[in-house]
């Protein structure tokens, strides 16, 4: 008889108590900060867009994408 295969593992996400603030990447470059930028949705899709404010704002966006006001959002 075989033993039983391991268990899998799940790998998780979670916020920092106070999250970074980003910044953008020069030429994609992480060693090359310019400069910072707030977390908000995208501005071609909702230009009376607002930064983000609980946490690191992925939850925030993650209700903008599935919004029913987004346009590229099948319905």
């Amino acid at each position: 008889m075989r033993p039983a295969p391991a268990a899998g593992a799940a790998m998780v996400l979670t916020d920092a108590p106070q999250p970074t603030t980003p910044h953008v990447f020069l030429r994609g470059n992480p060693g090359n900060r310019g400069v910072a930028v707030p977390r908000q949705f995208l501005e071609v899709l909702d230009p009376t867009r607002k930064p983000f404010t609980e946490g690191s704002g992925r939850l925030e966006l993650a209700r903008a994408i599935a919004s029913e006001t987004n346009p590229l959002t099948a319905r």
